[in-house]
């Protein structure tokens, strides 16, 4: 993905959010979710910390994403770390997440 994704990327985050957080996380919080200027840069400023994103896309939009980055664990520099794997919810079941997660190097 690039910065031009960014907004596509987040949109697939908060519609995801919305329906596989439904129950665990209160629904007036679900509700308020909405793509924004600040959940933009947010995505955006990821590539700075060395985050990768990748994407699932059909001929029209982007369906799903996964991100990538650092590993966490002081004793595994050398590898990546699952950030986010998110797919809209009419295209959960088709292989989209797959596709985000193969392109990402991390399904090996």
């Amino acid at each position: 993905a690039t910065s031009e994704d960014a907004w596509a990327v987040e949109a697939v985050r908060i519609a995801t959010w919305k329906l596989a957080y439904r129950g665990l996380i209160p629904d007036a919080h679900l509700d308020a979710l909405e793509v924004t200027e600040e959940g933009v840069r947010l995505r955006t400023s990821r590539a700075e910390l060395g985050w990768r994103t990748f994407l699932a896309q059909t001929q029209e939009q982007v369906v799903g994403m996964a991100a990538c980055g650092p590993c966490r664990d002081d004793d595994q520099p050398e590898r990546l770390e699952l950030g986010a794997l998110y797919v809209l919810p009419p295209h959960w079941g088709t292989g989209a997440g797959g596709v985000a997660l193969a392109i990402s190097g991390l399904a090996a």
